[in-house]
């Protein structure tokens, strides 16, 4: 696996040994891993450089100020968010890309508005203000969908995703593609949300429950005390982890 702290990312192999093959700086950009992908990316000054697990740097891109990428799940491939303002106070995306292993766009798409995106190895799904689509990485609009949503997240097949409602943070939305499976209200805003490799299970919380859904319908519900919740996962196999801090 490859994991990543502020500056630098580290290999660490099935025995537990742990080898830097990225040693940075605070003035070269902050490394970031994404689950599925064995390499990272670095972005700073204007560039987007993408490495192998090995360390071994692989493709570069130019970017503009505003602009983002996310690696593609199974590649070394990206997602290129692209804006159209050099005002990092009022970044507007309006278009989506598709790069490859050699830094090369082979694939682009509009996407006004974009405010947040998941990336699968097959597919794009993505939000704006007012509705989620969910786009082929040739580029292929599948589905869209009217839905406000505050933040969300998919399954490894971009087909199963949850997600909380913006307006009222207090909503999840669990779905099938453009279908609605189910929904929940909580007491108060949702901090963290997650779902399971597979989508047949899903897991939202708020500051004081925890609760995990099964296709769509609520499963089992986790009261949280005292404890802060800071990050929530979930398996495939229903199994929920926390991670929970104490106020001393």
């Amino acid at each position: 696996m490859l994991a990543a702290t502020g500056q630098d990312v580290v290999h660490i192999d099935a025995s537990g040994t742990k080898t830097v093959i990225y040693d940075g700086d605070p003035g070269t950009g902050r490394p970031r891993v994404s689950e599925g992908v064995d390499g990272f990316v670095v972005t700073h000054a204007g560039q987007s450089q993408v490495y192998d697990a090995s360390g071994s740097k692989k493709a570069n891109v130019a970017l503009a100020a505003t602009d983002y990428v996310r690696l593609v799940p199974g590649s070394l491939g990206t997602f290129w968010s692209r804006t159209g303002s050099a005002d990092p106070e009022n970044p507007r995306v309006l278009q989506g890309r598709i790069v490859n292993e050699l830094g090369a766009v082979t694939a682009q798409f509009t996407a006004k508005d974009l405010a947040h995106s998941r990336v699968s190895k097959s597919h794009v799904v993505w939000a704006t203000r007012s509705t989620v689509t969910k786009t082929s990485l040739a580029g292929a609009k599948v589905w869209s969908k009217a839905t406000p949503v505050h933040r969300l997240e998919i399954d490894d097949n971009a087909r199963f995703w949850i997600a909380n409602r913006s307006g009222d943070t207090r909503v999840v939305e669990l779905f099938d593609n453009a279908s609605t499976l189910g929904s929940s209200s909580f007491e108060a805003p949702i901090w963290n949300l997650a779902i399971a490799p597979q989508g047949q299970y899903a897991a939202a919380n708020s500051r004081g429950v925890a609760r995990l859904f099964k296709a769509g319908k609520t499963f089992a519900q986790i009261q949280l005390g005292e404890a802060f919740p800071v990050s929530l996962g979930v398996s495939d196999g229903g199994y929920v982890l926390l991670g929970l801090q104490r106020r001393k």
